[in-house]
């Protein structure tokens, strides 16, 4: 299981073990509703703050907890990195000049 993964399921075992449903998580957090359903999906992780908070709601480890979604994060970073570097590839791959002659082309006066 990747770190972000398992930072998916710490976070959504505190406000489940807490008995909330995603939106009262938000209003202990004061966020945006849609907030704990982006970091419950992996869609974004949890800022650092945040991270805080969820500690406090669960009685966890904070520094732990921070850990974790910092590797997390890395994790993420590292993934976005490969695929840009991967899509400028194939964008460079597909850019290059296709030629059925070897490359060679021959003007009017190079004969």
């Amino acid at each position: 299981m990747s770190k972000h993964e398992e930072l998916i399921e710490r976070i959504k075992a505190i406000r489940e073990a807490k008995g909330w449903k995603q939106r009262q998580l938000a209003d202990e957090m004061k966020v945006p509703h849609s907030y704990p359903s982006r970091w419950e999906t992996g869609m974004h992780v949890p800022d650092r703050w945040h991270m805080s908070t969820y500690a406090r709601i669960g009685n966890e480890n904070e520094a732990e907890l921070i850990r974790l979604r910092d590797d997390a994060d890395a994790e993420a970073r590292a993934r976005r990195a490969a695929a840009k570097e991967e899509a400028a590839k194939a964008e460079e791959a597909a850019a290059a000049p296709q030629s059925s002659e070897g490359g060679q082309r021959r003007g009017r006066g190079s004969q």
